[in-house]
């Protein structure tokens, strides 16, 4: 068994708190502790703090959690930390034994203490290596929803950051090579009680995910071999620490963007 605790503040600025409030991070975090229990074949805790599961953030959790075999479990505690140390600590003092929070290369690890910090690219590269969508429990989702190959896409984003101009040609390119084009956006507004599964459905069938830097993006990730995943992003973008890890791995960026201008 391995204790994992998210971070209560940013690794990179000491003073700012990290809540896990966007889907992507929800659903990233996830995929970190899956990672460990895959390469290490154990079972993991996950403990969350007060601010990680407010809002209807517990419930995706869950949510994603359906689809996972059964090694991780959440632990939650209803309380605020003043450090990610101070977290550490309350674990430990719960009898949780060894418990860590994992940091990001290129963050150079002699900045984290080794007894409570580890780096999680080994683990997240081992999954892109090695990992098989197979071994999601995708019955707990699957039905046949068409007969046609399809993409799924999502390109609405409240970043003007991440947001391409280019939507209708990509989607034009890909329906012209025969492809159903299946809308993420829309399918969660027709079902919003049951948005993730039914989102996460669609994913699980789909030939190609389409769109922008986003937590359905990282959703993707779950299901589709990463050279299946094609992000679009204004020129120049500011890759995150995330996102470069998936380019490194298969990822595209624009791919044949020059064939729809």
């Amino acid at each position: 068994m391995k204790n994992l605790v998210l971070r209560s503040f940013n690794s990179r600025k000491a003073n700012k708190k990290f809540t896990n409030a966007g889907f992507g991070d929800q659903m990233h975090s996830i995929f970190c502790a899956f990672s460990i229990a895959m390469k290490d074949k154990v079972k993991v805790n996950l403990h969350l703090d007060k601010n990680h599961c407010n809002r209807n953030k517990l419930e995706n959790y869950k949510d994603i959690l359906t689809i996972l075999p059964a090694n991780i479990q959440l632990i939650t505690h209803d309380k605020t930390f003043k450090s990610n140390k101070d977290f550490i600590n309350y674990v430990e003092s719960k009898n949780y034994k060894n418990p860590m929070m994992w940091f990001y290369e290129p963050r150079p690890g002699d900045k984290f203490d080794p007894k409570y910090w580890f780096n999680i690219h080994p683990y997240l590269n081992f999954m892109f290596k090695y990992y098989d969508p197979k071994i999601l429990l995708t019955h707990n989702i699957r039905e046949n929803i068409t007969t046609k190959k399809y993409v799924t896409y999502q390109f609405d984003t409240t970043s003007a950051k991440r947001q391409s101009k280019f939507k209708k040609q990509i989607l034009q390119n890909y329906k012209k090579k025969g492809y159903e084009l299946i809308s993420l956006e829309e399918n969660a507004s027709k079902n919003w009680d049951n948005r993730t599964k039914m989102q996460m459905k669609y994913l699980s069938q789909s030939d190609f995910h389409l769109g922008v830097d986003s937590g359905l993006m990282h959703m993707a990730v779950y299901f589709l071999p990463l050279q299946r995943i094609k992000m679009f992003a204004p020129e120049n973008t500011k890759m995150s620490v995330h996102l470069r890890n998936l380019l490194n791995n298969g990822v595209t960026v624009n791919e044949n963007l020059h064939n729809t201008r």
